[in-house]
């Protein structure tokens, strides 16, 4: 009965460390890094939701600059800029961790149409598969 408990206890503890590399961790350890002082976010920018002294730039992409941010309630976000101004401007924010957030533009907009928040150690193969673009760790876009 012992030894039947302990390989139970086996099995679901492998099946545990399983998914938890499916779905990576809680976190984004790239706003972690300090903080750049001369980056900031246009002012068209929609910042209420942000705590911006969390905003650290992530990657810049085919004429874009993407940042990462935590939200007020301690969740995640995404926003990207342009020098096209408010036209390419899209965001994004989320709690849950793994894939935290997709946002569509629409049509009208410049650029990719979707992007896509994913916490650290997330497996994007399946967004991939869909033809999403990986431009940076947590950044997807298509």
């Amino acid at each position: 009965m012992q030894r039947e408990r302990l390989g139970m206890v086996a099995v679901l503890a492998g099946l545990a460390l399983g998914l938890s590399a499916c779905g990576g961790s809680d976190d984004i350890a790239a706003l972690e890094r300090d903080a750049v002082l001369d980056v900031q976010l246009p002012e068209y920018v929609y910042t209420e939701d942000l705590d911006v002294s969390t905003v650290r730039e992530a990657v810049q992409s085919e004429g874009f600059t993407y940042f990462l941010a935590r939200s007020k309630d301690d969740g995640f976000c995404v926003i990207r800029t342009s020098d096209q101004g408010e036209s390419a401007y899209m965001s994004g924010c989320g709690t849950k961790p793994g894939l935290v957030v997709t946002t569509h533009s629409g049509t009208t907009a410049i650029g990719p149409s979707d992007m896509a928040l994913v916490t650290d150690g997330y497996a994007t193969d399946d967004l991939e598969d869909e033809g999403w673009t990986k431009i940076q760790a947590n950044i997807l876009v298509r």
